[in-house]
């Protein structure tokens, strides 16, 4: 089962968590000796399909969620990046932004775009938070 969850951390403090989810994946699902394991049942003279079958399922679901900690990783620095260019754009633009007039107030502002983009960056932190507890929680 999944379950969605989110946070508020600084964001100096989003490197340490990154460290610390990949070091627990790293202890629980070990792909290197997995695959390690893999490669000494075919390395037998004779092969013994069942373990082979079971090892290759095993390192497929732990992939899978190599595969999503790496996605919201992904995700994660690409709003840390836009957090921290975004900031200064956003005052900016308060500073310069001309009075709107009733016309113009119904399309979008780039200030409002800005927001907008905040927010899916940190909806999508929320989504690595998540999978990351998910996969934490499927190991204890």
């Amino acid at each position: 089962m999944r379950i969605r969850y989110s946070f508020t951390s600084d964001i100096e403090d989003l490197q340490k968590f990154i460290k610390f989810y990949f070091e627990n994946f790293n202890e629980k699902y070990n792909i290197n000796k997995e695959v390690a394991k893999l490669l000494k049942e075919f390395g037998k003279e004779e092969l013994n399909h069942v373990a082979i079958k079971k090892l290759i399922e095993d390192l497929r679901v732990n992939l899978i969620k190599l595969d999503s900690l790496l996605e919201d990783t992904l995700l994660t620095t690409q709003t840390h990046l836009q957090a921290s260019t975004a900031v200064p754009e956003i005052s900016r633009e308060r500073e310069e932004e001309p009075e709107v007039s009733a016309d113009t107030e119904q399309l979008p502002s780039p200030k409002r775009e800005k927001m907008a983009e905040l927010q899916s960056s940190l909806n999508q932190l929320g989504n690595f938070t998540k999978n990351l507890k998910a996969t934490r929680e499927r190991g204890n």
